[in-house]
């Protein structure tokens, strides 16, 4: 460790309550820390408790002294890693509509991109909708009426639309609607793609790679999903709308 190092350890070792020699020698592998030194630990680094968590069984894991307890803190960290790398549990979660309306809810592009659109600062008129969109008005009421029905939004006596509530976009990728709902916004990037836009974003590659850096690229893109919601939900006035499709699979 370099020598500014060295202060960091005299740190963590003030924070656990040992000496700075036995932070080296967990360090060095030549010894663990208890659990309790464990979750001080997890205090000084600022972990959450999520991670928090994960960092005991990672201590448990090497602390255990048979076989058998090995396997199990072992079997343990990998359901830990296996839902860590699920997205939806990396995103906030908000109300989700019922399975008939998610049904209808996924079943076109249109659904949910004049659910979003609503939270436009321009947009908040049949017409607008239309417009911007460029979907025809009958279809644009019939979707509206749908909103209407199940609570999504409000019409006040001018006819101007307000959303009442959020609901999450995202789907569970066990959802029997993920496949329609992937194919809608793919089927429009083909069509962004074909037509130039300069300012949209379009990458493809296929490249061979080892199963460690394969991995590398998951956290990376899991990140890059999870600070893309995070800077979504920030961001105000809203007065555009955006679209993102992102694939990353094995052909053998």
């Amino acid at each position: 460790m370099p020598k500014k190092g060295r202060g960091v350890k005299k740190a963590l070792a003030d924070q656990v309550g040992v000496q700075t020699a036995y932070v080296s020698r967990v360090l060095n592998s030549d010894s663990d820390f208890s659990l309790e030194h464990a979750l001080k630990v997890s205090t000084f680094l600022g972990l959450s408790k999520e991670q928090s968590n994960y960092f005991l069984m990672l201590v448990n894991f090497a602390r255990a002294g048979t076989f058998e307890l090995k396997a199990l803190y072992k079997s343990n960290i990998k359901n830990a890693q296996d839902n860590f790398k699920k997205i939806n549990k990396r995103l906030k979660k908000h109300r989700s509509i019922g399975e008939s309306e998610k049904q209808r809810y996924y079943s076109s592009w249109e659904y949910a991109a004049i659910h979003i659109a609503l939270s436009l600062k321009n947009i908040n008129t049949l017409e607008d909708i239309s417009s911007a969109l460029k979907v025809e008005k009958p279809l644009v009421s019939e979707i509206l009426e749908f909103f209407e029905s199940f609570g999504l939004i409000r019409k006040d006596e001018d006819h101007h639309y307000q959303l009442l509530n959020e609901v999450a976009v995202h789907l569970d990728s066990t959802s029997p609607e993920i496949f329609q709902y992937h194919t809608n916004y793919r089927v429009m990037a083909l069509h962004h793609l074909s037509n130039s836009h300069s300012e949209d974003m379009h990458f493809t590659d296929i490249s061979s790679l080892n199963k460690k850096d394969i991995e590398v690229l998951r956290e990376i893109l899991l990140k890059t999903i999870q600070d893309y919601s995070e800077t979504v939900s920030k961001s105000e006035p809203e007065d555009s709308l955006q679209v993102i499709c992102l694939d990353f699979f094995n052909l053998i």
